[in-house]
């Protein structure tokens, strides 16, 4: 037994890293949905961002994922009742709500904050749900198989964690040991110009 399948026993996201790599390597079709919370990224996150999807790109240019899809979400998404019955958004609700409360073994998805909103002035209350300033819902075969940021046993991995490893790993045709001991610095995947 090689010291890769003896830590991805112990590991949990190795676990899912392998089994992830796996289905991904058999399967017919294997794409990224990339959800945003606005159109303008956070102060600070523009960069970031414009690394995210370069290497989104270079993933497709690598043909390790057929295509990624992206979609607004905004700053928040109103659960109350009235709005649940309008058709407006309904499959958005819907697949944010699986992405929040996605989970496989000890690995679930993070940074999604359920809240109540309060208004004394209309006499409402309300649950909404904020999603993370950017999402990756992995799509293996039509089937979600894994949500980006995620925690196993409180630690994060971020988005930058998912395509920095997919990127390694196509590099180097063996699934890493442990996600979080890859370089999450995107610094290096630009696409030249």
């Amino acid at each position: 037994m090689s010291s890769t399948e003896s830590d991805s026993r112990l590991d949990p996201i190795a676990q899912w890293w392998d089994s992830y790599d796996r289905e991904r390597r058999q399967a017919e079709s294997h794409r990224l949905l990339v959800f945003v919370r606005s159109l303008r990224p956070a102060p600070g996150a523009h960069e970031q961002r414009a690394q995210i999807f370069d290497a989104l790109e270079m993933a497709c240019d690598e043909e390790l994922i057929d295509r990624y899809d992206t979609r607004l979400l905004g700053d928040e998404l109103c659960f109350c009742q009235h709005c649940q019955e309008v058709p407006l958004g309904e499959s958005v609700r819907s697949d944010v709500r699986r992405l929040s409360t996605w989970e496989e073994g000890e690995v679930c998805s993070a940074g999604f904050h359920e809240r109540q909103v309060e208004c004394t002035f209309t006499d409402e209350a309300y649950p909404v749900l904020v999603p993370p300033e950017t999402t990756i819902a992995i799509r293996v075969d039509g089937s979600l198989a894994g949500v980006f940021p995620c925690v196993v046993g409180g630690t994060h991995y971020s988005v930058e964690t998912l395509l920095t490893n997919l990127l390694a790993n196509s590099r180097s045709e063996e699934a890493p040991s442990r996600t979080d001991e890859v370089s999450t610095d995107l610094a290096g995947s630009h696409r030249s110009q």
